[in-house]
């Protein structure tokens, strides 16, 4: 079960496009508490840093993966110091074995949608920094694909399929929560 309404964080993981950010907004909406997309978090500290602003995507082009993982390692030590809220961390954040040590203590959903679906999500805004630009782009998505979930299923059994509408993956992510709080969203929701 999941609860972010005694005073906790809620960490959504999950591949990149398989929609953690419009069910953790919603979610975030519905229990009124702060909504955090590390994502945001590290182009924010890059641009503290750099004094100017970078999307995530243009920071791991200019300064190289490692660069990127190592600002994202410490976007993510800040965020968790919130109180309560939803975080959504990026698709790659928990290949740093230190990262997922760091969410352990916290409520974890795995928001995970059909593997066809995510690739065409991904293709639409281009081929994406992260895959291999030697190798055919599908063949990059399902290595990483592969890799990213096995971490995501060692890291929590509970799941969100983002398979149909965005409003039937917030009504089974509800289902997550408590009995007690679980009415209290329901009837927000509703």
């Amino acid at each position: 079960m999941i609860c972010t309404l005694d005073n906790k964080l809620t960490v959504l993981i999950g591949f990149m496009q398989v929609g953690k950010t419009l069910i953790g907004r919603s979610l975030a909406n519905m229990l009124h508490v702060k909504f955090i997309e590390l994502d945001s978090k590290i182009e924010q500290l890059y641009e503290k840093s750099n004094l100017t602003f970078l999307t995530c995507r243009q920071i791991m082009l200019l300064h190289g993966e490692s660069y990127y993982r190592e600002l994202e390692t410490t976007a993510l030590q800040k965020s968790l110091k919130r109180q309560s809220g939803i975080l959504i961390l990026g698709g790659g954040t928990l290949l740093n074995p230190y990262n997922q040590e760091a969410i352990k203590p916290y409520p974890l959903l795995h928001i995970i949608a059909s593997p066809g679906i995510v690739f065409e999500r991904i293709m639409v805004k281009g081929r994406p920094a992260f895959f291999d630009p030697h190798k055919d782009p599908y063949e990059s998505f399902s290595r990483l694909w592969d890799e990213r979930n096995a971490i995501f299923k060692k890291m929590t059994a509970n799941m969100v399929n983002n398979n149909g509408t965005i409003t039937q993956a917030v009504s089974q992510a509800i289902s997550h929560f408590p009995a007690r709080e679980n009415k209290i969203i329901r009837d927000s929701y509703l």
